[in-house]
């Protein structure tokens, strides 16, 4: 292995580590490397302690000093800064920019590698003074040289902030079990997931290959370009899902099933669906239980299956779902309990088998089901028992097995199934007990 990176390229801390460099100083004297079984080790170190509830861990002799050709080991307080910076650089790939003015004073320097300025943060209770004085605590003379590098702005340390009141957060005891219990809270979340390599598919095919390979973090994929994603995670066995609530998906059409059988259960609530037409069994034998309310489906035509045998169970009353015509099977044997009167689906032509199997039991009164053609095993062995007799059917074919086995209980008798051309087993094992002779040759009880 060299001793340097490839000059030609532009290395980041995780390139570097899986590369086996660590950080290299702007020094022809002076460079630190750590391989990468080392970092897993660290990595692991600080699972497992996590996992028994440990408030510290063994950090171990993880970074190696290289002077001259010659090996020395960093001592214990040296370790801990130069794993204290990587920590700080990770985590705050997350912060939001838009709080970076609230807690932090810029202090630009350029850096002539890069060819543009480099921010660092200084927190404004400490001042100018704070890295001078952690430095001065925590190092000896290699410490501070190897700190002030850093510190200075190398490429690698682009963008890096640091957040207000992590000292007082996290170092109650002393210094060196602050940066410790920092390290322990953050590097392992943020480490592993995070490289700078950003992809950019422009088919589902390509998509679904890095999609597979759990190496790739999802936050560096970018999907502006697709507008297929139909069974892009279906079966997947993928366990981790961090970065795809960054996702662009404002150009995507199709989602139908993108989710199904899969052990998916990751925030989507940022996602841009406006453009999606096909929702057909996306979360269907699906984990997925998150709030989703807040999405434009307004361009959304197809619904079935959406839900089907699912975990889901989360708000919807918000959807404007106008131009959907299908919603055949949509919460079909799912945990599914949440208001939908509010929903304008006047548009809908299929409800067949729609809370088939559910334990949906809320008001529906204000529906206009008018263009409903089909309305087959809709409540069909579930616990719905609220009032229809608002509906306007007068457009509906298929009634069969509407309310078969099912609680269901409430007078219809102003119903309009003059049109109906199936209703068998409409109330087949249900104790319904009100009169339907408005009904007439159509009364299944005669």
């Amino acid at each position: 292995m060299q001793d340097t990176p490839n000059q030609s390229k532009r290395y980041t801390i995780p390139r570097l580590i899986n590369e086996g460099f660590l950080l290299r100083i702007p020094s022809s004297e002076s460079k630190y490397k750590c391989n990468k079984e080392q970092i897993l080790a660290l990595l692991e170190s600080i699972k497992k302690s996590k996992e028994e509830g440990n408030p510290s861990f063994c950090l171990g002799d993880m970074i190696v000093c290289r002077e001259g050709g010659r090996h020395s080991i960093i001592d214990g307080r040296q370790r801990m800064i130069v794993l204290f910076l990587i920590g700080v650089y990770l985590a705050s790939k997350e912060v939001n920019e838009g709080i970076w003015h609230d807690f932090v004073r810029k202090e630009k320097r350029y850096n002539k590698k890069s060819k543009k300025y480099i921010r660092l943060a200084i927190p404004y209770e400490r001042g100018e003074s704070w890295l001078s004085e952690l430095i001065n605590k925590t190092s000896g003379r290699r410490g501070l040289e190897c700190m002030r590098m850093c510190i200075a702005g190398y490429e690698y340390f682009c963008g890096l902030k640091i957040i207000k009141n992590w000292f007082y957060q996290y170092a109650k005891g002393s210094l060196e079990q602050g940066i410790s219990a920092y390290l322990y809270h953050n590097l392992y979340f943020n480490f592993r997931f995070i490289s700078e390599e950003v992809y950019q598919p422009t088919t589902k095919e390509e998509l679904k290959v890095l999609c597979e390979d759990e190496s790739v973090y999802l936050g560096k994929i970018d999907t502006s370009k697709i507008t297929d994603m139909s069974g892009l995670f279906a079966d997947s066995k993928r366990r981790r899902f961090l970065g795809i609530e960054k996702w662009d998906v404002s150009n995507v059409e199709d989602m139908s099933y993108m989710f199904a059988n899969s052990s998916f259960n990751h925030p989507l609530i940022l996602w841009n669906v406006s453009k999606v037409k096909n929702m057909e069994g996306m979360f269907s034998f699906s984990c997925f239980n998150q709030c989703i309310n807040s999405w434009d489906v307004s361009g959304c035509e197809n619904m079935r299956y959406m839900f089907h045998i699912s975990l889901f169970n989360q708000p919807l009353d918000r959807w404007n779902v106008a131009n959907v015509k299908d919603m055949s099977h949509m919460f079909e044997a799912s945990s599914f309990n949440y208001p939908l009167n509010s929903w304008n689906v006047s548009n809908v032509e299929n409800l067949s088998y729609m809370f088939f199997v559910s334990k949906y039991n809320h008001l529906l009164s204000s529906w206009n089901v008018g263009k409903v053609k089909s309305m087959s095993g809709m409540f069909y062995e579930s616990a719905f028992n609220q009032p229809l007799d608002s509906w306007n059917v007068a457009n509906v074919e298929d009634m069969s097995h509407m309310f078969s086995c099912s609680s269901f209980n409430q007078p219809l008798d102003s119903w309009d199934v003059s049109g109906v051309e199936h209703m068998e087993g409409i109330f087949a094992d249900c104790d319904y007990s009100h009169s339907l002779e408005s009904w007439g040759d159509k009364n299944p009880f005669k």
